[in-house]
């Protein structure tokens, strides 16, 4: 097979210049391999190539082998300091490796060359919120939103950095964003219905609908009832699972299904989410925090029978979330990891339904431990069983929201960089009065989460005793 033209073969070693377009080529068609094999032919003739070390390092992060595109990148921002092109793929390659800390020093690096780089503000931000320094985040964020105020991405990265600060006012209408981002934008429907931005609905009728995952609805589920009180007819569509107990929901005089069906015959529509925006929501005037749910009394007439009489308190306990999040790597624990905080003296209701290779195994090694998971046919089976314990223990899910709804204690083990909802450094929460916060003190690290759930189990057992 004779060589390619200008690669090799017949015509003595290519140029420099020759092989690196050559490379690039390959590079912009996907085939990385044959892009890396020239990139390193370059390296060869000068190993401080500053074009071949960036883009072999490139090629390297596409690759996922993260060690060696940050030696490659390293290498290219120090044979041009000046490129803020190097520093801002660094920053990438150390942002993905969790090395947050070089990343923003990267990043720093980047702006320093180029001010302007909004993308590299942006990530930034994105790092400092991951570190729980949502301050500094957010003017980050907000430098990216001045230099490209077109753009969706900062606006809502912005609103993310304001709302887990407390600084709801701030932040909703920049969240409104989110729903021309790449990653939410999918979620967008009903946009041919007008919207209802919070003004007069009497007599209207107003279509509420879910947008993202069940304990999101579950969560903003709580303005309906402000929506009827001010005369609204409101038809709340949400997703199927969670309809039965929706049903009772006060204020709610329709319910419908979220199947991709064309929306009813209504006058306005509101995505739950833009809810808090609509009733220009703070901090102070969060509604209903103590509940807003109930369960099925006879779902829970049968879930007490089918668990008999209580001698010891009851603590219904899910570890994981959907492994379908983008969070789920880190709002997640292994049951193995938890199970030793788990203290004697309680009954342990699982309600894990989806359990992982050695899960079942270390749930029958906990005392007292009963695993329901595969008995729960829809929320009201959840709901039921939150009820009849004397606390739910959980990781960031939908059962977290399902339980502080229905106002019944519940214990959150949070990652150290949470959700926007459960704020910074609080052991409340204003969204649910009957939730206790426990808090990685760094990222990754459950020890002081753990240590604090044990401490309030023990005393949850002890009193009982």
């Amino acid at each position: 097979m004779s060589a390619r033209p200008g690669l090799g073969g017949g015509g003595g070693a290519p140029p420099r210049a020759a092989l690196l377009a050559a490379a690039m080529e390959r590079h912009r068609r996907g085939a990385l391999g044959e892009a890396a094999a020239l990139y390193r032919r370059v390296l060869a003739l000068d190993p401080r190539d500053f074009d071949a070390l960036h883009m072999l390092g490139v090629v390297a992060a596409q690759r996922g082998d993260g060690d060696e595109a940050i030696a490659l990148l390293s290498a290219a921002a120090a044979a041009r300091p000046s490129s803020a092109r190097a520093r801002f793929n660094l920053g990438g390659a150390l942002m993905a490796a969790d090395r947050l800390r070089e990343a923003i020093a990267a990043y720093d690096a980047a702006v320093a060359a180029e001010p302007g780089h909004a993308a590299a503000w942006t990530n930034r931000g994105t790092c400092l919120l991951r570190l729980g320094e949502a301050t500094e985040a957010a003017r980050s964020h907000a430098r990216a939103v001045a230099l490209d105020p077109g753009a969706p991405e900062p606006r809502f990265n912005l609103s993310q950095a304001l709302l887990v600060a407390g600084r709801l006012e701030e932040a909703w209408p920049g969240y409104e964003a989110r729903l021309r981002t790449a990653e939410l934008a999918p979620f967008a429907r009903h946009g041919g219905v007008a919207r209802w931005h919070g003004g007069p609905c009497d007599g209207r009728r107003v279509l509420l609908y879910a947008e993202q995952g069940m304990g999101d609805t579950i969560h903003f589920a709580r303005y309906a009832p402000l929506l009827a009180r001010r005369g609204a007819h409101v038809v709340l569509e949400a997703q199927a699972p969670l309809l039965p107990l929706l049903a009772r929901l006060e204020g709610v005089a329709e319910l419908r299904a979220q199947d991709g069906a064309p929306p009813p015959a209504v006058d306005l529509a509101c995505p739950l989410p833009s809810l808090p925006l609509a009733f220009a929501t703070t901090l102070a005037t969060i509604p209903s925090p103590g509940g807003y749910l109930s369960a099925d009394p006879a779902r829970v007439a049968l879930w007490r029978q089918r668990l008999g009489p209580a001698r010891r308190p009851r603590v219904a306990i899910p570890w994981r979330g959907s492994a379908a999040h983008r969070n789920d790597a880190s709002r997640s624990i292994d049951l193995a990891r938890l199970a030793p905080h788990l203290p004697a003296g309680i009954e342990y209701l699982s309600l894990q339904k989806d359990m992982r290779a050695g899960d079942a195994a270390t749930l029958r090694a906990i005392p007292g431990a009963r695993d329901l998971g595969a008995s729960l046919e829809d929320f009201d089976d959840s709901a039921a069983l939150c009820v009849l314990a004397d606390r739910v223990a959980c990781v960031d899910t939908s059962l977290a929201h399902l339980a502080g709804a229905l106002g019944r204690p519940v214990d959150v083990l949070l990652p150290f960089a949470p959700d926007w909802r459960w704020l910074l450094g609080r052991r409340d929460s204003p969204w649910y009065a009957s939730a206790t916060l426990h808090r990685q003190d760094a990222p990754g690290d459950w020890s002081a989460a753990l240590a604090s759930l044990a401490r309030d189990l023990s005393a949850l057992a002890r009193d009982a005793g």
